[in-house]
């Protein structure tokens, strides 16, 4: 979200992060929204990408994302991304539930 600031496509310098976790179809869903500057088809295409990064040298690994998408497989979970320029980004992650302990 602090790239806003040098963005002049960028309607809104507004700065939220939202999130949000709810139960639905027997799932634990997880929405994480921020009011950044969204990504492009093609930046959604890559971020899963291990060492994929849109930050400047030294400002970022591109690690980040490509673990996260690891973890949430792991646990047999789902990532679904809704982003456009400009506008910020939501990452939806959806897990099943964990089995009783007995």
């Amino acid at each position: 979200m602090d790239e806003k600031d040098n963005r002049p496509d960028v309607a809104s310098k507004e700065k939220h992060l939202t999130i949000k976790s709810f139960a639905e179809n027997d799932h634990v869903c997880v929405q994480v929204t921020d009011t950044g500057v969204g990504m492009s088809e093609e930046v959604k295409n890559k971020i899963f990408e291990p060492f994929y990064t849109t930050k400047k040298v030294g400002r970022g690994t591109g690690l980040g994302v490509s673990i996260s998408y690891g973890i949430v497989k792991d646990y047999k979970g789902s990532i679904e991304i809704e982003s456009e320029v400009g506008e910020g980004t939501t990452f939806s992650l959806t897990f099943p539930p964990a089995p009783e302990v007995q």
